[in-house]
């Protein structure tokens, strides 16, 4: 969705980490079609940022049945957080 300002210039709509948490955290499917029909979107790296640690806290939180304040201890350990596969 793009719209024209009074100069004729296109304006962009900024995605904040709500809809991309409303998304994944949610399942919410109205999320998810606004993100596919809408044009003339952006966001940051901060954003993507902040969604990235989100969803890994609170994978951890349900995975290891932590809380919050844990949940971020364990990320910061990089002794027990480690997904990859064994070499």
């Amino acid at each position: 969705m793009r719209t024209i300002n009074k100069d004729g210039e296109q304006n962009s709509i900024f995605v904040d980490s709500s809809v991309f948490l409303k998304h994944f955290l949610k399942g919410d499917h109205r999320a998810f079609k606004f993100l596919r029909s809408s044009h003339g979107m952006v966001t940051s790296d901060i954003v993507i940022n902040e969604v990235l640690y989100i969803l890994m806290k609170q994978y951890v939180e349900n995975k290891y049945d932590l809380r919050h304040y844990d949940a971020i201890k364990f990320l910061k350990d990089p002794d027990k957080f480690d997904e990859s596969p064994p070499k």
